[in-house]
């Protein structure tokens, strides 16, 4: 897939693509707002249409929901991520061990919350 990046300060739209199919390559321009993303994620965000694109040529019969957005490596990483089993004292209830947890560390931050709007 070739792209042609276009950043925009005042884009209309926060992020922006048009893509016209020719034959064995997807190309066309992307904008997008700066205050929003940065190319490093406009190039990933690239990577995994590139990945639902390839998945959808493969398998056209296919159900979109059922096709990856993540590449193999990725996928990986995140499994990698997700792998947070670990042992608990399964006797004690949820809010006996958030009290343990502070009286360990009374001074420690609980709970943040961050709303956006």
């Amino acid at each position: 897939m070739a792209t042609e990046e276009v950043s925009n300060d005042c884009a209309e739209m926060d992020f922006f693509m048009v893509l016209d199919d020719r034959g064995d390559t997807v190309s066309g321009p992307i904008t997008y707002n700066r205050d929003l993303f940065d190319a490093a994620a406009v190039r990933n965000t690239l990577g995994h249409w590139q990945t639902l694109l390839q998945a959808a040529a493969e398998q056209p019969d296919g159900r979109l929901g059922d096709f990856p957005l993540l590449t193999a490596q990725e996928h990986q990483q995140f499994s990698a991520w997700n792998n947070t089993e670990a042992k608990y004292p399964a006797e004690q209830c949820v809010h006996e061990l958030v009290e343990a947890q502070a009286r360990r560390s009374p001074d420690a931050t609980a709970v943040s919350m961050v709303v956006r709007a």
